[in-house]
């Protein structure tokens, strides 16, 4: 089976202040393989870049600045189906996510941003008029 880069999404919401994704973590995904030999786990730097990478497609470009109240609760682990939950402050230049599914948490945290501008429309689209990553299979 080829390897992918990314998960498999499923489901969207966007609004001016939250948005949600949902998507499937394949077994085949690159992250997970060798981290661990035989208990295959997704690690958590590779949480906190999918969580700047759809910030950063929602909101327009922005900077990390760094994270705050980092929690790990559970492993998520392959064909787990997930659901990755973001809030922006936009006055204290934060973002809260967390995900989770029906079971519980997997990782929480608030990312610290510096924002380059303000991208964000109603639409998901940023201002050069590029999608949310990874919505072209939805």
């Amino acid at each position: 089976m080829e390897t992918v880069r990314e998960p498999i999404f499923t489901e969207r919401a966007i609004s001016e202040d939250s948005a949600f994704f949902v998507f499937t973590l394949p077994s085949n995904l690159l992250y997970f393989k060798g981290h661990f030999e035989g208990f295959p786990v997704l690690p958590g730097v590779v949480q906190l870049d999918w969580v700047m990478a759809e910030a950063s497609h929602w909101l327009g470009a922005a900077s990390f600045e760094g994270v705050q109240r980092l929690k790990f609760m559970r492993p998520m682990l392959p064909d787990m189906v997930v659901r990755l939950d973001l809030k922006i402050n936009r006055s204290k230049q934060q973002l809260t996510f967390r995900y989770s599914d029906e079971q519980g948490v997997f990782s929480s945290g608030r990312v610290n941003l510096r924002f380059k501008s303000s991208g964000f429309n109603k639409s998901g689209f940023n201002k050069s008029g590029s999608n949310n990553l990874g919505f072209n299979n939805v």
